[in-house]
């Protein structure tokens, strides 16, 4: 299909179900991988650089949402941030 693990991304695909996260309806200019190795392409936005046959929220899971996996419902407890990834300067967003 073209795609290349680290960067792959919808852009120029054909054949294949594409399902986005319902944020890129919001989002603008994102960086998408280039389907070749080591290659990503700035300012990527849909519908113009790419088509999804589906749009839904796949990227937040919540409370009582089940694994997909064994099927064991989800609960939340609070927690701390311990990490944080800071903007380099290099103009990428996410």
């Amino acid at each position: 299909m073209g795609l290349v693990a680290g960067s792959a991304s919808p852009v120029g695909l054909k054949g294949i179900m594409v399902v986005a996260d319902d944020s890129v309806k919001s989002g603008s200019n994102f960086v998408a991988g280039g389907n070749k190795p080591d290659t990503h392409i700035k300012n990527v936005n849909i519908p113009r650089d790419f088509k999804a046959d589906i749009v839904t929220d796949i990227a937040l899971a919540q409370a009582g949402d089940c694994c997909t996996k064994c099927g064991t419902k989800f609960v939340a407890v609070r927690g701390i941030e311990v990490g944080h990834i800071f903007c380099t300067g290099n103009g990428l967003q996410r």
